[in-house]
Protein backbone atom coordinates (compact mmCIF):
# COMPACT_ATOMS: atom_id res chain seq x y z
CA UNK A 1 0.00 0.00 0.00
CA UNK A 2 1.26 3.24 -1.56
CA UNK A 3 2.15 5.77 1.71
CA UNK A 4 0.95 9.06 1.48
CA UNK A 5 2.89 12.11 0.43
CA UNK A 6 3.52 14.51 3.67
CA UNK A 7 2.79 17.21 1.10
CA UNK A 8 0.08 16.43 -0.59
CA UNK A 9 -0.73 20.08 -1.67
CA UNK A 10 -1.74 21.65 -4.98
CA UNK A 11 0.60 24.34 -5.57
CA UNK A 12 -0.02 26.38 -8.84
CA UNK A 13 3.26 27.84 -10.79
CA UNK A 14 3.83 31.21 -11.80
CA UNK A 15 1.76 32.13 -9.71
CA UNK A 16 2.45 35.34 -7.51
CA UNK A 17 2.22 34.29 -3.67
CA UNK A 18 -1.21 35.26 -1.81
CA UNK A 19 -1.37 36.88 1.75
CA UNK A 20 -0.04 35.32 4.50
CA UNK A 21 2.71 33.68 2.48
CA UNK A 22 5.88 36.18 3.01
CA UNK A 23 8.86 35.09 1.32
CA UNK A 24 7.34 33.10 -1.53
CA UNK A 25 8.57 33.14 -4.50
CA UNK A 26 6.43 34.50 -7.78
CA UNK A 27 7.41 31.08 -9.27
CA UNK A 28 6.61 28.31 -7.35
CA UNK A 29 8.57 25.19 -8.39
CA UNK A 30 6.34 22.22 -9.91
CA UNK A 31 6.29 19.46 -7.52
CA UNK A 32 6.83 16.82 -9.64
CA UNK A 33 10.37 18.44 -9.99
CA UNK A 34 10.50 17.92 -5.56
CA UNK A 35 11.86 15.91 -3.29
CA UNK A 36 10.31 15.52 0.08
CA UNK A 37 12.93 15.39 3.26
CA UNK A 38 13.22 15.57 6.82
CA UNK A 39 15.89 17.72 8.25
CA UNK A 40 17.76 16.11 11.03
CA UNK A 41 19.96 18.61 12.30
CA UNK A 42 20.59 22.45 11.38
CA UNK A 43 24.87 23.01 11.17
CA UNK A 44 24.54 26.41 10.76
CA UNK A 45 22.73 29.44 8.80
CA UNK A 46 23.28 27.09 5.28
CA UNK A 47 24.08 24.04 6.08
CA UNK A 48 21.21 21.34 7.46
CA UNK A 49 21.71 18.05 7.40
CA UNK A 50 18.40 16.19 5.81
CA UNK A 51 16.77 12.59 5.30
CA UNK A 52 15.55 12.22 2.01
CA UNK A 53 12.10 10.55 2.37
CA UNK A 54 12.10 7.10 0.49
CA UNK A 55 15.54 6.67 0.73
CA UNK A 56 16.51 4.80 3.52
CA UNK A 57 20.19 5.43 4.81
CA UNK A 58 20.05 8.10 2.34
CA UNK A 59 21.24 11.15 4.66
CA UNK A 60 23.55 13.61 4.33
CA UNK A 61 24.19 17.41 4.31
CA UNK A 62 22.95 19.98 2.22
CA UNK A 63 23.66 23.46 1.24
CA UNK A 64 21.58 25.69 0.30
CA UNK A 65 22.64 27.14 -2.31
CA UNK A 66 22.08 30.68 -4.28
CA UNK A 67 22.96 32.85 -0.51
CA UNK A 68 25.84 31.87 2.16
CA UNK A 69 25.66 32.94 5.95
CA UNK A 70 28.29 34.18 8.28
CA UNK A 71 30.16 31.27 9.02
CA UNK A 72 30.10 29.80 12.66
CA UNK A 73 31.50 26.19 12.33
CA UNK A 74 34.77 26.45 9.39
CA UNK A 75 37.59 24.67 11.25
CA UNK A 76 39.84 27.25 9.73
CA UNK A 77 38.13 30.45 9.83
CA UNK A 78 36.73 32.40 13.21
CA UNK A 79 33.25 32.85 14.19
CA UNK A 80 31.63 35.27 12.00
CA UNK A 81 29.30 38.17 13.33
CA UNK A 82 25.73 37.08 13.34
CA UNK A 83 26.80 33.74 12.35
CA UNK A 84 24.51 32.59 15.36
CA UNK A 85 21.86 34.24 14.23
CA UNK A 86 22.03 32.91 10.79
CA UNK A 87 21.78 29.65 12.30
CA UNK A 88 19.11 30.43 14.84
CA UNK A 89 16.59 31.74 11.90
CA UNK A 90 17.15 29.10 9.96
CA UNK A 91 16.66 26.56 13.08
CA UNK A 92 13.35 28.58 13.59
CA UNK A 93 12.18 28.66 9.95
CA UNK A 94 12.40 24.88 9.80
CA UNK A 95 11.01 24.07 13.24
CA UNK A 96 8.04 26.51 11.78
CA UNK A 97 7.00 23.43 9.17
CA UNK A 98 8.04 20.26 11.59
CA UNK A 99 11.40 19.78 10.04
CA UNK A 100 9.58 18.80 6.66
CA UNK A 101 10.84 20.30 3.69
CA UNK A 102 11.14 19.59 -0.27
CA UNK A 103 14.07 19.88 -2.29
CA UNK A 104 15.09 21.56 -5.24
CA UNK A 105 18.01 20.47 -7.32
CA UNK A 106 19.43 23.27 -9.65
CA UNK A 107 21.83 21.99 -12.39
CA UNK A 108 24.78 20.53 -9.87
CA UNK A 109 24.11 17.68 -7.52
CA UNK A 110 27.13 17.80 -5.32
CA UNK A 111 29.56 20.27 -4.14
CA UNK A 112 33.46 19.54 -3.85
CA UNK A 113 32.31 18.75 0.26
CA UNK A 114 30.03 16.15 -0.94
CA UNK A 115 27.15 18.37 0.14
CA UNK A 116 23.52 17.91 -1.61
CA UNK A 117 22.95 21.35 -3.35
CA UNK A 118 19.20 22.81 -3.32
CA UNK A 119 16.75 25.07 -3.07
CA UNK A 120 15.01 24.25 0.24
CA UNK A 121 11.10 24.77 0.44
CA UNK A 122 8.82 24.81 3.58
CA UNK A 123 5.28 24.12 2.98
CA UNK A 124 2.96 26.89 4.35
CA UNK A 125 -0.72 26.18 5.57
CA UNK A 126 -2.43 27.72 2.90
CA UNK A 127 -0.68 25.46 0.36
CA UNK A 128 1.81 28.14 -1.06
CA UNK A 129 5.22 27.68 -0.53
CA UNK A 130 8.32 29.78 1.11
CA UNK A 131 11.85 29.63 -0.02
CA UNK A 132 13.81 29.04 2.95
CA UNK A 133 17.18 30.73 0.88
CA UNK A 134 15.10 33.47 -0.11
CA UNK A 135 13.70 34.20 3.31
CA UNK A 136 17.29 34.21 4.98
CA UNK A 137 18.42 36.95 2.36
CA UNK A 138 15.60 39.03 2.58
CA UNK A 139 15.36 38.78 6.13
CA UNK A 140 19.06 39.87 6.02
CA UNK A 141 20.68 36.76 7.49
CA UNK A 142 22.59 36.26 4.20
CA UNK A 143 23.89 37.22 1.00
CA UNK A 144 22.99 36.34 -2.43
CA UNK A 145 25.92 34.16 -3.51
CA UNK A 146 26.30 32.05 -6.27
CA UNK A 147 28.88 29.60 -7.67
CA UNK A 148 28.12 28.47 -11.85
CA UNK A 149 26.53 26.55 -13.09
CA UNK A 150 24.12 26.39 -10.23
CA UNK A 151 22.49 29.80 -9.92
CA UNK A 152 19.23 28.76 -12.33
CA UNK A 153 16.50 30.86 -9.31
CA UNK A 154 19.39 33.42 -8.86
CA UNK A 155 17.07 35.91 -10.31
CA UNK A 156 14.31 34.95 -7.44
CA UNK A 157 16.32 35.84 -4.12
CA UNK A 158 16.12 39.91 -3.35
CA UNK A 159 19.37 41.31 -4.94
CA UNK A 160 19.94 38.52 -7.36
CA UNK A 161 20.74 39.73 -10.95
CA UNK A 162 21.84 43.41 -8.94
CA UNK A 163 25.18 42.36 -8.31
CA UNK A 164 24.25 39.72 -5.77
CA UNK A 165 24.00 41.54 -2.70
CA UNK A 166 21.15 41.94 -0.63
CA UNK A 167 20.36 45.92 0.52
CA UNK A 168 19.64 44.22 4.36
CA UNK A 169 22.27 42.62 4.64
CA UNK A 170 23.62 42.08 8.00
CA UNK A 171 27.72 41.75 8.53
CA UNK A 172 28.23 39.03 6.58
CA UNK A 173 32.20 38.55 6.97
CA UNK A 174 32.85 40.77 9.74
CA UNK A 175 34.12 38.23 12.49
CA UNK A 176 33.51 38.37 16.42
Amino acid sequence: RPQPSLFQRSTPTNTPAGPGVSGTSSKLPDNSSLMEAKVLRVIDGDTIVVQVMGSPGEAGSLRLIGMDTPETVHPRKPVMCYGAEATAKTQRLIDGVGGLVLLEKDVSERDIYSRLLRYVWLPQDDGGMKMINEELVRQGYAQVSTYPPGCALYHTLPGGGTGGKSTKSRAVGCVR
